[in-house]
């Protein structure tokens, strides 16, 4: 990949990070300090999501911790899978399947970010985030080292 396409790619991930990681910021802490995770678990028990309180305090920690991760970019792969799966349970168990619209309780806005957040999972961090500092400084230089040391011994026995 070309430089200036590389870069390209890694602001792209950035600006899909921080969009991301807000908005679930924003959805994490309304279950936890708006409802309470009493008030979304009766919410989602009303609605026929199965043990409300444990999927009420998975889906807020999984939105208020996994978009703070998001937004620095650590353990975003982590956090990106986490958040499929929490939209994955909106899916199945809270939105209407037959319509798009969120107003009618649709399932657009979980499809859009489970897609965006399944797109982080494969794509990582990027260039701009905390996982691809400590790559950088724990991960790549042993990498490279054992990479060179394998093409060292390699080229020794062709001799």
């Amino acid at each position: 990949m070309k430089p200036n396409q590389q870069l390209t790619l890694d602001l792209a991930v950035l600006i899909a990070r921080l969009a991301m990681g807000w908005t679930m910021i924003a959805h994490g802490a309304q279950k936890f300090f708006e409802w309470g995770i009493e008030g979304t678990a009766a919410y989602m028990g009303a609605g026929g999501v199965p043990l409300p309180l444990v999927s009420a305090s998975f889906a807020a920690a999984v939105e208020l911790g996994g978009g703070v991760l998001l937004v620095l970019g650590a353990l975003t792969r982590v956090a990106a899978l986490g958040m499929v799966a929490v939209m994955a349970g909106a899916f199945v168990f809270a939105q209407d399947s037959t319509t798009i619209f969120v107003q009618d309780d649709g399932y657009g806005y979980v499809m859009a970010v489970a897609v965006c957040c399944l797109l982080l999972a494969v794509l990582g961090s990027g260039k701009f985030g905390v996982d691809r500092l400590i790559t950088e400084r724990f991960g790549g230089a042993r990498a490279g080292t054992r990479r060179a040391e394998a093409g060292a011994g390699r080229r020794g026995t062709d001799s």
